[in-house]
């Protein structure tokens, strides 16, 4: 008897953990399917964020976040902006450079781009304009980590090609 009463008290036990559980579980689903899409959100700073912000470092930068930055346009846009400033200098032309240049943007919390590096040189001239394609982009849309908008590094390659003289 005392034990059918104990095995009773622990299924009912183990029911009621078990139903707290995915009632948790069931609120933190519909938290992350309340996600505004990302060209929705107008960012600033100091915006007070859901409960899970307090868990994001916004000191560090990201490599990947939930929503990664996306420049105005989209890759489309990325594309059609630094095909519309890439050039060639006399001494490039003259040197026949063609090749990738690789850098890593940092693209801050308010989508302004930070900390150009070069990860990647094929000449002075290329990786220079490289360098001042990237200063002069307009401001993106931040990444976004648990609603919050993050630093993140993100990479872009920039081709420089020659294209064949016509005859």
């Amino acid at each position: 008897m005392i034990r059918k009463a104990f095995l009773i008290q622990l299924f009912i036990l183990i029911a009621y953990s078990a139903f707290a559980q995915s009632k948790e579980d069931n609120n933190f689903i519909e938290l992350k399917q309340q996600h505004v899409p990302l060209t929705r959100i107008s960012v600033l700073a100091d915006t007070v964020f859901p409960d899970e912000a307090y868990m994001v470092d916004t000191t560090k930068i990201y490599d990947i976040a939930e929503f990664m930055p996306e420049f105005p346009g989209g890759f489309e846009g990325l594309t059609n902006y630094i095909r519309e400033r890439i050039h060639y200098t006399e001494a490039a032309k003259r040197d026949s450079i063609q090749g990738r240049v690789v850098l890593r943007l940092t693209i801050g919390r308010q989508g302004d781009v930070e900390n150009i590096e070069l990860k990647r040189k094929i000449h002075p001239d290329c990786d220079s304009i490289a360098v001042d394609i990237a200063r002069s982009m307009p401001r993106w849309s931040p990444a976004i980590q648990s609603s919050v908008p993050v630093k993140v590094y993100y990479h872009i390659p920039i081709f420089f090609k020659r294209e064949k003289a016509k005859q």
